[in-house]
């Protein structure tokens, strides 16, 4: 078991203790009554022997009639008081990437002093749509809380919201299926993947290198030592010099093109599908960058995040990739001497 996920805090949605009839709340947890195949046919068992007793004036049908009327009664009345009692627990992690999977854990807890839940299925809801994975309980005595995992990855970056769980169970006999959605709201946010391939990450090296060396100067009397280029000196055979201090080096901005137009080949579905791939292309050049000590900032239409360096700065660039969206403005003007990289030419290739 991931050790990630036992240090990630429990999120339990608890109602105070009910004090009014069994149908408290259930207004506001979209409950659902389904009928099984052995309810149906012995509803229409019951229907069929209570007509029957009533042309034969049979009392011993009559009786057997209401037994079974009964038996959907108790169903019911035992189903809600159990329903009522169940809180719903989750645990995820702290970070989730696009693409990658993780564990997602989610239990519940029976809150019932004397009633427990016997098959129960749990669906987590994200974005208003159940999750196909169910995780399944077979038995949650009294009092008692359980978890499980279940392996899930998001297709899309930016905020994910969990709304709450779908519970169904046939407890307890069988008849009738409960569903009832349980509230347990969170949000957290998808990063984009980082994409870069060892190919583009030369071209970006040999880039970089080309502007550098255009800063570069051969070595005169009084210049410090402390700016002379070693790499360059070696491969002219002449002591070079930068013009400026890498404390002065110029940053770098990724411009990120997020204005939606139609592709000719494919409508809108490919355009955003180019837009992510370059949203991921970004996400890995900046941390390419960052590792080659370049001080990094995104342009994106009507809006920019500020030149950052070092690894440890990378959140502030990858948060903002993963909140951006199309917008229809122009791109902020960055310094003139700074360096821009038009991101959407790194991801056709």
């Amino acid at each position: 078991m991931n050790s990630w996920i036992l240090n990630q805090p429990v999120l339990r949605y608890s109602s105070p203790m009910p004090a009014r009839p069994v149908f408290r709340d259930f207004e506001h947890r979209h409950l659902k009554v389904r009928w099984t195949w052995s309810g149906f046919t012995a509803l229409l068992a019951c229907l069929f022997f209570a007509l029957y007793a009533v042309l034969l004036g049979n009392l011993l049908l009559w009786i057997w009639s209401f037994l079974v009327a009964g038996l959907f009664a108790a169903h019911v009345a035992l189903a809600f008081i159990a329903l009522r009692r169940l809180v719903p627990e989750r645990k995820i992690p702290e970070r989730i990437t696009r693409y990658t999977p993780f564990l997602c854990s989610v239990g519940l807890r029976n809150d019932s002093r004397f009633v427990p839940m016997y098959s129960i299925k749990v669906q987590d809801v994200v974005d208003g749509e159940p999750v196909d994975k169910p995780c399944f309980f077979f038995r949650l005595p009294p009092r008692v809380s359980q978890t499980t995992f279940y392996r899930h990855a998001f297709v899309h970056r930016g905020r994910a919201a969990f709304s709450g769980m779908l519970v169904t169970s046939t407890f307890p006999l069988g008849l009738l299926t409960l569903q009832v959605f349980l509230p347990l709201p969170e949000e957290t946010l998808v990063y984009p993947e980082k994409v870069l391939t060892p190919a583009k990450r030369h071209l970006v090296e040999q880039f970089l290198e080309r502007d550098f060396g255009s800063s570069l100067r051969f070595f005169v009397p009084g210049d410090h030592p402390r700016f002379i280029h070693w790499p360059a000196s070696q491969r002219t055979g002449r002591t070079l010099v930068r013009t400026e201090s890498r404390t002065v080096q110029r940053p770098v901005w990724l411009q990120v093109d997020n204005r939606l137009v139609p592709d000719p080949r494919g409508g809108f579905t490919r355009s955003e599908d180019r837009f992510e791939r370059t949203v991921a292309q970004a996400a890995g050049t900046a941390e390419v960058l960052l590792e080659l000590g370049w001080e990094v900032g995104v342009i994106s239409r009507g809006e920019l995040v500020s030149p950052v360096s070092g690894l440890q700065n990378l959140e502030q660039i990858v948060r903002f990739l993963a909140l951006m969206s199309f917008a229809d403005a122009p791109f902020p003007t960055p310094p003139y001497n700074d360096l821009v990289i038009d991101i959407a030419v790194w991801a056709q290739g």
